[in-house]
């Protein structure tokens, strides 16, 4: 019986893993350094500057295969939402940064932009996962 439930948890560790191993082979991950590691402001700013660059592109990459995963006519609804995202983001990353130290409200700004993208890559991610039942494999 132990030996049976050891070779059940082995399977299910490596089917996990090459579930996990898929996903990652099919979908964007963002490269996002930690920026708190940076002594002088400076260099907090511009690392923080280069993760949103990082984040932008690889959401601009990501949108043509969403194009062409979902029909047609959902094109035009990921464009807006997207455009409308945008505003929000800065609008929420604004309040959230504006209350507390104006000293760092650049680099926290760009931080908040930052994991709202990160979020938003992770979002389209999970709907895509939704949808491939109806669609097929996304790729």
């Amino acid at each position: 019986m132990r030996k049976y439930l050891l070779n059940l948890t082995i399977l299910l560790f490596l089917t996990i893993f090459a579930f996990a191993e898929d996903a990652r082979s099919r979908f964007p991950e963002l490269d996002i350094t930690n920026c708190n590691n940076y002594l002088t402001h400076q260099a907090m700013l511009t690392c923080e500057q280069t993760n949103l660059k990082n984040a932008e592109a690889t959401i601009e990459q990501f949108y043509p295969k969403l194009y062409t995963f979902f029909p047609q006519e959902y094109q035009k609804v990921l464009d807006q939402s997207q455009f409308y995202w945008k505003q929000l983001i800065r609008t929420e990353c604004k309040i959230i940064t504006g209350i507390n130290d104006p000293n760092n409200q650049e680099i926290k700004m760009l931080n908040c932009l930052t994991e709202k993208y990160k979020q938003r890559l992770s979002d389209l991610i999970y709907t895509i996962v939704i949808w491939e039942n109806e669609l097929g494999h996304f790729e």
